[in-house]
């Protein structure tokens, strides 16, 4: 197993949410991705998975402290599209051109649709993946709305209509924030009110899609798992 095994692979998250289903999906497709001490003393790769509270929170200064510690050989960061995936990559890579690590970096004018990695350095990556597929306008929820399971489509459509329906008698919650209420209501109609599914819970989400693979081959080129 490679020295960098004993490093810590970081990623950048917007919210509690993220992180969560990103954990889930982890569990899933990449179960070794945690630390596990053996007596050998040995240990399985690490993600140090970050909840940020927000994208304005992911500053320069805190991508230049990551990629200045010898420690982490891979930054990755997560982020929504909200209205427009260009505008967001372009603020995004505006960000990042302002780190001292990565102005040497050509971003290209648009993420790619896999997500974008490059070498900071010999032996350090970086990456950057916008929810839900690199060129949708969107969010983290948006991605889950394309994971409902076949066999509960009928139940799917009845909670659009019924979200709908609450927005016009007068529910507040913002226009680009309809896939957080549809989603949160999805969740509140299964086995745990407002609790995010684990991996015993498959009639909530089906992560066997496409897209879901195509975050964890950029995850698991990032960090080399």
């Amino acid at each position: 197993m490679s020295s960098t095994s004993h490093r810590s692979r970081v990623l950048f998250v917007e919210g509690s949410s993220d992180k969560t289903i990103i954990k889930e999906i982890l569990n899933i497709y990449l179960p070794h991705w945690k630390i596990t001490r053996k007596r050998s003393g040995s240990s399985q790769p690490q993600i140090d998975i970050q909840d940020l509270q927000g994208i304005k929170n992911i500053t320069p200064d805190k991508i230049f402290n990551q990629l200045a510690d010898p420690n982490v050989p891979a930054l990755g960061i997560v982020i929504d599209a909200d209205s427009s995936a260009s505008d967001q990559w372009q603020e995004i890579c505006q960000t990042c051109q302002s780190v001292e690590q990565l102005r040497s970096i050509s971003f290209p004018n648009q993420i790619p649709e896999n997500g974008f990695i490059c070498s900071v350095s010999d032996d350090q990556k970086f990456g950057i993946w916008m929810m839900p597929d690199n060129r949708s306008p969107g969010m983290l929820e948006t991605l889950l709305s394309q994971l409902i399971p076949s066999d509960r489509e009928n139940l799917w459509i009845h909670l659009q209509e019924s979200v709908a329906q609450a927005k016009r008698l007068g529910a507040p919650f913002r226009n680009h924030h309809l896939d957080k209420a549809r989603i949160y209501t999805w969740l509140a109609w299964h086995h745990k009110p407002g609790v995010w599914p684990d991996t015993a819970q498959r009639d909530v989400f089906n992560f066997d899609h496409p897209q879901v693979h195509a975050f964890v081959d950029w995850l698991k080129t990032l960090y080399d798992l």
